[in-house]
């Protein structure tokens, strides 16, 4: 009897520890799909911005000011179809809200247009503390 019980235990510790490992492979493989999901939404409501940012540093070389929502052509409040959206702001900065992911709700990020070299402007990026950083690209970082 006691070679039986024996291999059954050694059976039994093996699928222990098959399981263990196929548990983490799974959860590794899930945590990183959320990671670039993630970053994927942060880097589509960025590039979203690019072109009206672009537009309001040409407006701002004319007029020498910053334009509001209607002089670009937008509404008050521009939403994402995944949730969240974007806003201009009176000195020019355009910040981007997120409503959905609980890493992400409630949580923005911020364009200002800052002056550089030979009166173009750069728009510096920044974030809610609470976003955390690996989400980010490095310019907001």
């Amino acid at each position: 009897g006691e070679p039986i019980e024996k291999g059954r235990v050694r059976n039994g510790i093996g699928m222990l520890v098959v399981c263990l490992f196929v548990g983490f492979a799974l959860s590794t493989m899930i945590g990183m799909h959320r990671m670039k999901d993630l970053r994927s939404r942060v880097a589509y409501a960025i590039s979203e911005t690019r072109e009206l940012r672009n537009k309001m540093t040409e407006f701002h070389d004319v007029e020498k000011r910053w334009p509001d929502a209607m002089e670009m052509g937008v509404a008050d409040f521009n939403p994402y179809p995944d949730g969240g959206g974007y806003r201009l702001q009176p000195d020019g900065s355009v910040v981007i809200s997120f409503s959905v992911l609980p890493e992400l709700k409630a949580r923005s990020i911020t364009f200002t247009p800052t002056p550089g070299d030979a009166g173009h402007f750069d728009w510096v990026c920044t974030a809610d503390a609470e976003i955390e950083r690996r989400y980010l690209p490095g310019s907001c970082r």
